[in-house]
C-alpha cells in the first residue's frame, strides 16, 4: 500500500514526502506496522494453510491541492505471509504506484515514463500472542527498499523498523482499540537533500486506533498518529495525523474509504486536534485475500 509520509523540513513547515511502504496506518516510515485487528478467522483448524496473501488496489487524491485537473495516485500492491511457527510470521510485500492528471500519467520535463512508476518492496518478521480471547499483542521487525525515482534523487536507500503493539477487543460491543509504538531508521546516501535541507535519519511513531463494527461487516474507524522526526543536523520536528474510515467486507473481498488530515509544528509544540489545511486526502481501496 502506498504510504504518504509526513516529513517536516527545517525552516520549511510541512513537506509531503512520498515513501513507499507496506504499511496501513501508519503514516510513519516503518516497513509494515502490526495488524492490531483480530484475525479474520482464528486458526482453529489444524489443517489451515500457514500461507496468506492479499492483492490491493487503491486510489487517492489530496483535496488541499486546488489545481485542475485533479491529480490521482494509483497503487497496486501484493503481500504474502507465512506462519512458520505458532505465533511467528514472516511476510513480504511489493507495490507499484503512479500519478495521473487528466487521465494521463503525469511526468515532469526531466522524467522518462518509466521513472513515473514508483516501486517498493519490504519484508517483516513478527511475533503475535493472543490473550483475553480475541485481544493480542505483537512485536515486529521490518525493512523496506526505496526504489522510486524521488527517493533515488534524495539518496534514500531504505528503512529499518522495529515496534510493538497491542489490540484490545471488546467483542460484546463490537469495539476494537489498538496502540502501536515504533522506531524507524532511514538509510541515507546524502546528509542534505537537493533543496539543501538536512535529510531525516530516524522516526518515532505512536498510533492509537479505534474500530467499531456496526452492521454485519460494516466498520467505522478512527486512528490518530503522532510522529517525531530527527534530522541529520539534529533538528527534531513533530507531526500528527487524523484518519477516519468506513469499510465493508464480503468474505475475501473488502473495500474501504478513508479521509486523512494532519498537523505540524516547527516549534516542537504539538496540537493534537489541529486540522491541517495543507493535506486533505481521500483514499479508496479494494482488497482481495486468498
Amino acid at each position: 500500500m502506498k504510504v504518504i509520509e509526513l516529513a517536516l523540513t527545517k525552516g520549511k513547515g510541512l513537506a509531503a514526502l512520498l515513501l513507499s511502504a507496506g504499511l496501513l496506518i501508519s503514516l510513519t516510515a516503518e516497513a509494515r506496522p502490526p495488524d492490531l485487528r483480530p484475525p479474520h478467522a482464528k486458526r482453529a483448524k489444524q489443517d489451515e494453510s500457514p500461507f496468506a496473501s492479499t492483492v490491493s488496489y487503491g486510489v487517492l487524491s489530496d483535496y488541499a491541492d486546488n489545481r485542475t485537473p485533479r491529480a490521482y495516485t494509483h497503487a497496486l500492491s501484493g503481500s504474502l505471509s507465512y506462519e512458520f511457527k505458532p505465533q511467528w510470521t514472516v511476510s513480504g510485500s511489493v507495490s507499484l504506484a503512479t500519478t495521473t492528471v487528466g487521465g494521463q500519467i503525469y511526468k515532469d520535463d526531466h522524467q522518462a515514463y518509466d521513472e513515473t512508476f514508483e516501486p517498493s518492496a519490504g519484508v517483516s518478521l513478527s511475533y503475535k500472542q493472543m490473550f483475553w480471547s480475541m485481544s493480542s499483542w505483537k512485536v515486529f521487525l521490518g525493512g523496506e527498499a526505496l526504489m522510486d525515482e524521488a527517493s533515488r534523487r534524495e539518496g534514500y536507500k531504505g528503512i529499518l523498523s522495529a515496534g510493538t503493539g497491542v489490540g484490545l477487543a471488546f467483542s460484546n460491543i463490537g469495539y476494537m482499540m489498538g496502540h502501536m509504538l515504533s522506531v524507524s531508521g532511514m538509510m541515507n546516501t546524502f546528509e542534505y537533500s537537493a533543496s539543501k535541507t538536512a535529510n531525516p535519519d530516524y522516526f518515532y511513531t505512536y498510533a492509537f486506533s479505534n474500530t467499531v463494527k456496526f452492521y454485519k461487516q460494516l466498520r467505522l474507524a478512527y486512528t490518530f498518529v503522532l510522529k517525531a522526526t530527527h534530522y541529520l543536523d539534529s533538528f527534531v520536528s513533530y507531526a500528527h495525523l487524523n484518519k477516519y474510515g468506513v469499510s465493508y467486507s464480503w468474505d475475501s473481498l473488502s473495500a474501504s474509504l478513508t479521509y486523512e488530515n494532519g498537523g505540524f509544528t516547527d516549534e516542537g509544540i504539538v496540537d493534537f486536534w489541529y486540522l491541517n489545511q495543507h493535506r486533505r486526502i481521500y483514499r479508496l481501496t479494494a482488497s482481495y485475500t486468498f
